[in-house]
């Protein structure tokens, strides 16, 4: 019968540590600039994530895996991201693969043509935040790593250092703003619009031809998400409620013996 009990609480737990631990709470980045000589001899970010189930490492130009982890950081730990990469907001060195796209399926949406082929650590830095903060929605504001000057309606130069300081302290407002945003509420994906002021800004995020469309997608996936945190919560909250006492458990099923 104990085991029985005992096999009862594991099948439970099992079925809930998915929701329990599907985002890493407490967590410390590390972001590292290394050599990286493939497309062009030049640098890349590696990013080291350690958190209370280990260390996970991000190799330079793994952005696949990057975007991954807009799913896997909580707000807090979103925040700590861009402090981890502020640091390399004004390094104009050159990274080590040319520019490609993220996804070839935008639906229609972001830039099909461009010019560039480089672009710089600076760049990366900000491209990453995009990415693992909005991971798989990042094609509506840069699935390219470009920039684009909305006043002279070109590409920025990879090491373009006025353009690029411009759109990095955007980014250092952005994340002031978020900062004090999180004391009472929880991001959204319509913090995504904030990285659309400015007179720099990215390539794709200036080539949106149905910005109404994009609303609308973003309001379908905030709802998906608000459902998704009350499921976690409700399933938090029956994980709470496990006795603690195994003896008072019974057989699913079977009433206890008198």
């Amino acid at each position: 019968m104990i085991k029985l009990r005992y096999l009862f609480l594991a099948v439970y737990l099992l079925s809930n540590i998915g929701a329990l631990f599907g985002q890493v709470s407490d967590i410390n980045i590390t972001i590292a600039k290394e050599k990286v000589v493939k497309d062009f001899d030049g640098y890349g970010l590696n990013i080291i994530v350690m958190g209370n189930y280990g260390s996970d490492t991000i190799l330079p130009g793994d952005y696949k895996k990057a975007c991954g982890y807009a799913k896997k950081l909580n707000d807090m730990g979103k925040l700590k991201l861009i402090e981890a990469f502020t640091p390399y907001f004004e390094d104009y060195s050159v990274c080590g693969y040319k520019v490609k796209p993220f996804t070839t399926h935008t639906h229609g949406f972001g830039a099909n043509i461009f010019q560039s082929i480089k672009y710089s650590i600076a760049i990366e830095s900000m491209y990453l935040i995009n990415l693992m903060f909005y991971g798989e929605y990042v094609h509506y504001l840069s699935n390219l790593p470009i920039l684009f000057d909305k006043c002279t309606k070109k590409e920025v130069l990879f090491d373009d250092s006025v353009k690029i300081l411009e759109m990095s302290g955007m980014y250092r407002k952005w994340y002031l703003e978020m900062k004090n945003h999180s004391v009472r509420d929880n991001f959204s994906m319509y913090n995504l619009f904030d990285l659309y002021r400015g007179s720099v800004g990215w390539l794709d995020a200036e080539n949106i031809p149905n910005l109404e469309k994009i609303v609308s997608e973003i309001e379908i996936q905030v709802a998906n998400e608000e459902k998704d945190k009350e499921r976690y919560k409700n399933r938090k909250d029956i994980f709470q409620k496990v006795p603690t006492n195994l003896n008072n458990m019974s057989k699913p099923g079977l009433k206890n013996k008198k």
